[in-house]
């Protein structure tokens, strides 16, 4: 597991991809470093799921799922693009504080 200190860790989040126009399923993955990717691998190994859909507007929704609960915990819409990043990040930390809620 990668430590928080190290900022050159990375870590593949593994995530389904609902597809449009009928939901198919895909596997992908996005790659974050450092603390996100402590945080990351810390969601997955208490077994929440990623999942993103490419909703009608092109807008992506990334959701951190409880798949015990039967809901979403953490989500964040944005535009598809280059700020993807920055919002994977935004639903991990989202997701970390309400584990500890």
């Amino acid at each position: 597991m990668p430590s928080p200190d190290d900022t050159n860790a990375r870590y593949e989040i593994p995530f389904t991809q609902y597809l449009l126009p009928d939901g198919r399923k895909r596997s992908m993955s996005f790659a974050v470093k450092g603390e996100s990717a402590r945080k990351a691998m810390q969601i997955v190994d208490a077994g929440l799921l990623f999942e993103a859909e490419i909703l009608t507007t092109g807008e992506v929704s990334l959701t951190v799922h409880d798949p015990d609960l039967e809901e979403d915990i953490a989500i964040v819409v944005v535009p598809n693009g280059p700020g993807m990043t920055d919002a994977v990040e935004s639903l991990i930390e989202q997701a970390t504080t309400q584990e500890r809620n």
